[in-house]
């Protein structure tokens, strides 16, 4: 929606495409292309991972790179080793799960508009 007294617009959407961004073991990659929302600056964006399971022991969700007014990229960079899951390391991520536990990133991005 559109915040009219601030000239701010805020926009949210559920993103699935993953891909290997080919850099080495245990990093997934999706671009998200917000071009439609017409910010005239790099926006805020706050992500979240979710799905059907084992998406609460992946980090990296939280930190879009490459941000501009019309998209950015995030990764995910494996498993955290924990209590529950001490050999995280050894198992990297793929596209194959993120797709077989249904893994997709929410965000809202807000920013100015005009």
């Amino acid at each position: 929606g559109i915040n009219a007294e601030y000239g701010k617009q805020w926009y949210q959407r559920r993103v699935r495409g993953w891909y290997d961004p080919g850099h080495g073991r245990g990093k997934i990659s999706t671009r998200v292309d917000i071009s439609q929302c017409g910010f005239t600056e790099v926006p805020f964006i706050t992500l979240s991972l979710q799905g059907e399971g084992q998406h609460d022991f992946a980090i990296g969700i939280s930190a879009p790179f490459e941000t501009t007014p019309t998209g950015f990229l995030t990764n995910l960079l494996g498993d955290t080793p924990n209590a529950f899951h001490p050999d995280a390391a050894l198992y990297p991520i793929t596209v194959e799960e993120a797709k077989m536990y249904g893994w997709h990133v929410m965000f809202i991005a807000v920013g100015r508009v005009c």
